[in-house]
């Protein structure tokens, strides 16, 4: 009798403990970081040709493989993919996945190709949303932007933009972003990471003009893995060595990213093409299609925790992949850009005077837009009280902010030069009429 009572309070003691609430697991709601991993190309889309693979296979492998690293080692982070399967996903709807889902960091994971094939031109590049410094990065655009003309109705999802004009692409490349540093952080990060985990050649951090990159409302890179047209970097690629070396250097890279960010180190970071660095800004259009969470079933081939020496499968990502012989590599140079206080020291005029302008409501004029962002930001606060007659005007989901009313063109150009030369890189012409934004095309008949 007595065994029977202290097995009874024991019980009533220790139920609390093995109640729903003793094995709680924390919900989706705890998660507070959100990365969309895009694969590119797909389907119908087969993007860059090598001997014996396909860029969209590729892509999907390495983007998968990622996602599986960040899923069992940072249990933090949700993973959204844009695809699982061989499927075309047009690149409008990709990064308007992420802009439904409240993404943190969108990763789009690319092979670079040359029209001749040779093993003279290989690496790795990430690039970021800006305007080309080099026909080399024009080229690059134009190649992944052609996907768009597999679309049904690719004239209206991007606003008459044409793949094959030159005009089209300088246009896109001069959309701003208002999350740069941090892009660049993120790819100067996976360049590293390439050079460090991967001992890849890499090509630099650099910019161009991407349609899958130019409506982020996040960080956003898209990685170009290696060359397809180079047979050697092909068969690395199509290989589990090299997938898996691929996919630990950007895990790590995303992991050293999100780091930073979340401990507020300073990402005031400059694009970084050999040894030059510039600027550069995208501008927002609003999402669309909205994805839950997505499922697969790829699971890694069962390999050592510990790489040795000759190795290249590991498990854990974290860990050190040995060479023989190891080598070190110099991290390359980052160069950090000017406060804006560096930038601005005086007050900068909005217009050649400083008149009221004069022009009417219902008449084209020019202006210029010197920066963009998706959230509205006080033109009486900040380096905006060093420049007079500035504007923050409203554009679709996105707040520009804009100097000067010019009837001419001409001379809208000469104060974008001026505005160039006094810090706003990536200052542009910009028209309207009746208060609503039109094209330049339009504003010039």
């Amino acid at each position: 009798m007595e065994k029977s009572i202290i097995v009874a309070i024991v019980l009533l003691v220790c139920l609390p403990f093995f109640s729903e609430t003793a094995f709680y697991k924390p919900k989706e709601s705890t998660i507070k970081f959100t990365i969309v991993i895009d694969a590119g190309h797909g389907g119908k889309d087969s993007g860059a040709l090598g001997t014996n693979a396909k860029e969209k296979d590729i892509a999907l492998k390495l983007a998968l493989r990622l996602g599986h690293y960040i899923n069992q080692y940072m249990p933090n982070v949700r993973v959204l993919y844009t695809r699982t399967t061989d499927q075309f996903i047009p690149l409008h709807q990709r990064i308007a996945m992420a802009n439904t889902n409240n993404a943190d960091l969108f990763f789009s994971i690319h092979c670079n190709s040359m029209l001749t094939p040779t093993n003279s031109v290989g690496g790795t590049e990430t690039y970021v949303m800006g305007l080309h410094r080099a026909t080399e990065n024009l080229n690059v655009a134009k190649r992944e932007n052609k996907a768009i003309l597999l679309e049904q109705d690719y004239t209206t999802n991007y606003e008459g933009y044409d793949p094959n004009s030159s005009e089209g692409h300088i246009m896109l490349s001069m959309y701003q972003n208002a999350y740069l540093s941090q892009s660049l952080l993120l790819a100067g990060k996976v360049e590293q990471q390439f050079q460090h985990t991967a001992k890849r050649k890499s090509r630099g951090v650099k910019q161009a003009g991407f349609l899958v990159l130019r409506a982020a409302t996040m960080p956003s890179v898209l990685v170009e893995a290696g060359f397809l047209s180079n047979t050697l970097e092909e068969n690395y690629l199509n290989s589990e060595k090299g997938q898996v070396y691929i996919a630990s250097a950007m895990y790590r890279a995303l992991k050293e990213y999100k780091r930073d960010v979340e401990s507020k180190t300073n990402y005031n970071y400059q694009v970084v093409e050999g040894r030059s660095a510039s600027s550069v800004s995208t501008q927002t259009i609003p999402p669309s299609k909205k994805i839950t969470n997505s499922t697969h079933s790829f699971v890694p081939k069962s390999i050592p925790r510990r790489a040795t020496t000759n190795s290249y499968s590991i498990n854990n990502p974290n860990d050190r992949i040995v060479y023989s012989p190891a080598q070190k590599t110099k991290e390359p140079e980052v160069k950090v850009m000017p406060s804006i206080e560096q930038m601005y020291p005086t007050t900068l005029q909005g217009a050649s005077n400083n008149k009221k302008h004069s022009i009417d409501n219902t008449s084209t004029v020019f202006r210029i837009q010197l920066a963009a962002s998706t959230q509205k930001s006080s033109v009486n606060t900040g380096v905006w009280t060093k420049i007079k007659g500035v504007e923050c005007v409203k554009v679709g989901a996105s707040y520009k902010y804009l100097v000067g009313k010019h009837a001419s063109f001409s001379t809208a150009i000469e104060r974008q030069n001026y505005w160039r030369k006094n810090g706003f890189k990536d200052a542009f012409v910009v028209a309207f009429k009746n208060g609503q934004k039109i094209s330049i095309t339009e504003a010039k008949r």
